[in-house]
């Protein structure tokens, strides 16, 4: 967990994962196995290295403290935005749901009740899983860096490899992409729910990362992400962050004592008429396992 003394606090990451600058052949992007993954985790290249930069050092700025919320710029290349968009494109989209909480319902553990409701939560969404290609792969990788975190805890693996694991599945959720028309939203609520009292691991949603695949103009309104309850040097009634293709936000929806974060209480503004299609791409991680 980054701890964040003061607004504008930066931390740098460097991460060998980087970004794709070319699209490979679609013979190279087919989708992987678990063995895939680990043989690539030993290669000494870079994978697919003709089609990568050759450095990365992200920069995470905090921009609250009390929710911790990180900025991302260029956390993704803009060949990684275009595929990811063409991903959703040609996927079939489903209304979003939400949970009793709030939240959404939609993980890809153990299924849950869901239960639409428009009137908090307008848009739909499709899930890819890590192993879809390369560059779903490279995604996560980078993603664990930038939590601090061994990227074979986002994937599945044997819990006979190493005793480090308590379970042999991914501690994150498959990335979920999502769509927002035109006057479509997503009002205040946790990324957290609680968990059944009688559960050994009390798991929950640790961190969230959400990717923006598409822009919108600064100092315009609506599309933005909010924090109601977060409060900066600038704001004292709740901070907003423009979507910027590119650019991912990183917030803990607990605190460093283990208990839920009820301040990491976050919304999508509504999409104005004229603002067009608003896209981003949700990684959710648990703690200390996936439920």
């Amino acid at each position: 967990m980054w701890f964040a003394s003061h607004f504008d606090q930066i931390f740098r990451v460097y991460t060998p994962h980087t970004h794709f600058t070319s699209l490979p052949p679609q013979e190279k992007l087919q989708s992987l196995v678990d063995g895939d993954m680990e043989n690539i985790k030993e290669q000494k290249e870079r994978h697919l290295k003709e089609h990568r930069s050759k450095e990365l050092t992200l920069e995470l700025k905090a921009v609250s403290c009390a929710p911790r919320v990180f900025e991302i710029r260029n956390f993704l290349s803009q060949v990684e935005v275009d595929y990811l968009l063409d991903v959703g494109s040609n996927s079939t989209l489903v209304e979003s749901s939400v949970s009793p909480g709030g939240g959404s319902s939609e993980t890809t553990a153990t299924p849950k009740k869901k239960r639409r409701d428009s009137n908090a939560r307008s848009s739909s969404n499709t899930w890819i899983p890590r192993s879809a290609s390369s560059i779903l792969d490279v995604i996560h990788r980078r993603a664990a860096d930038v939590l601090k975190i061994d990227e074979s805890f986002l994937r599945h693996h044997s819990t006979h490899d190493d005793l480090r694991y308590s379970t042999s599945h991914s501690i994150s959720e498959m990335v979920q992409l999502v769509r927002y028309k035109e006057t479509e939203q997503y009002k205040p609520h946790h990324d957290f729910t609680y968990s059944k009292i009688d559960s050994r691991y009390q798991p929950v949603r640790f961190a969230t990362l959400i990717l923006y695949l598409t822009s919108a103009k600064e100092g315009e309104e609506g599309g933005r992400t909010t924090f109601p309850r977060a409060m900066n040097a600038e704001f004292h009634d709740g901070i907003g962050i423009w979507p910027e293709a590119g650019k991912a936000v990183l917030f803990y929806n607990v605190l460093p004592d283990g208990n839920v974060d009820d301040w990491s209480v976050h919304g999508g503004e509504e999409v104005l008429n004229g603002q067009g299609e608003k896209w981003i791409a949700n990684l959710w991680v648990w703690d200390p396992v996936m439920d």
